[in-house]
């Protein structure tokens, strides 16, 4: 069995882990990908960053390296500011359960050992920029000055179960029943608060279910409870409805996403159901097949059908929804809307990522490795 990895988007920074910059790419195979593409859990995307996470708790990135966002990378020669081109491993994250990336910085969710006074907790690594808190580290801190990811000094008690990351914000949930966030609130996406910002990781208590899992919008954050309940709920302004058109509950979910500004619900039943800002691109586009997977950019959708395709939709001009030749409609405003566009692929897809106008995706094929 082998397995490939195949890029899209923007790479103006690296991001894509091409081992060049290029400001559009309709899509490349990337030649030196992790090594461990069968254990990839998750992908994401910051301002110019990428950070994949393997099942055994590691984490690779590529991308902007200037404010630091990537320290850690394990090849001491780097030259710590300059943009990492191809994906490197972080040296010092192990064991991390989690990990998001915002405009110019990482956070990583590390599980902790057993201690008996404290039961399982979790340790909350940061690197990068913290413009609005978002560092965790208090309100001076803008650029971590060390030259590799340092821990929040106090761990959150629980294991954070996810983690997710904003413009300018993060929110983790941890197991059985809290959510803690940190960066910009004046929204509102860190619940009732009368601060602008919090600079590190507080309790959210406005949270009235058993939370399961979180996603986050620029300025808003979404959480789901578990599929049984379908219990939801949108911190954060109502803005382009998305509290006031929110559906009664989302029971039956498998996935959920966030661009900036709008929200995404993937159920079991492979349909997909959407809202928020829809003006300029139709979110959820008509006679959409069933979907196994989604990932969801900063503003374009990425998904692997049932029958084993990859479809894309949204922002698309930096080629992250793949090669637009097949579309049967021209961009509108620069998006792929009211249909999809089908990315050609050699291989069975079985994971995909999206990031800021990024798209990732892993494939497999039946012959010797």
């Amino acid at each position: 069995m082998v397995y490939r990895l195949y890029a899209y988007g923007s790479n103006g920074e690296g991001q894509l882990g091409l081992g060049r910059v290029d400001d559009k790419v309709f899509g490349a195979q990337v030649e030196n990908p992790p090594p461990c593409l069968e254990e990839i859990e998750s992908i994401c995307g910051g301002g110019n960053h990428t950070l994949m996470r393997t099942r055994s708790g590691h984490v690779w990135g590529a991308g902007c390296n200037l404010n630091k966002q990537l320290l850690g990378i394990s090849d001491r020669e780097q030259d710590v500011c300059s943009p990492v081109l191809e994906f490197k491993q972080l040296h010092c994250m192990n064991c991390v359960t989690g990990c998001a990336a915002a405009w110019e910085s990482s956070a990583y969710a590390l599980l902790g050992p057993v201690l008996a006074d404290l039961g399982a907790f979790t340790t909350i690594y940061t690197s990068g920029r913290g413009l609005q808190g978002e560092l965790g580290r208090g309100p001076a801190v803008e650029v971590h000055p060390t030259t590799r990811s340092e821990q929040i000094y106090d761990p959150l008690p629980g294991i954070a179960g996810d983690i997710a990351a904003g413009m300018y914000h993060y929110v983790a949930v941890v197991e059985p029943d809290s959510v803690y966030g940190w960066g910009r609130s004046k929204n509102g996406q860190l619940g009732k608060t009368e601060h602008k910002s919090i600079s590190q990781p507080t309790l959210i208590s406005d949270v009235p279910f058993w939370p399961h899992r979180v996603a986050c919008g620029q300025n808003f954050t979404y959480i789901v409870g578990y599929p049984g309940t379908g219990e939801h709920l949108v911190l954060g302004e109502d803005k382009h409805g998305l509290q006031s058109d929110a559906p009664f509950d989302v029971k039956g979910w498998k996935d959920i996403g966030a661009t900036w500004n709008a929200i995404f619900v993937l159920f079991e039943d492979g349909s997909l159901k959407a809202w928020g800002k829809s003006n300029l691109w139709s979110l959820v586009p008509p006679n959409l097949p069933p979907l196994e997977q989604i990932a969801v950019g900063s503003d374009h959708i990425v998904a692997i059908t049932r029958d084993g395709k990859v479809i894309s939709w949204g922002w698309a001009v930096h080629g992250n929804c793949g090669p637009l030749d097949h579309l049967k409609k021209p961009l509108g405003k620069g998006y792929v809307t009211g249909q999809w566009n089908e990315i050609p692929l050699d291989g069975k897809p079985v994971k995909i990522g999206a990031g800021y106008s990024t798209t990732f995706v892993i494939t497999k094929t039946d012959e010797p490795a």
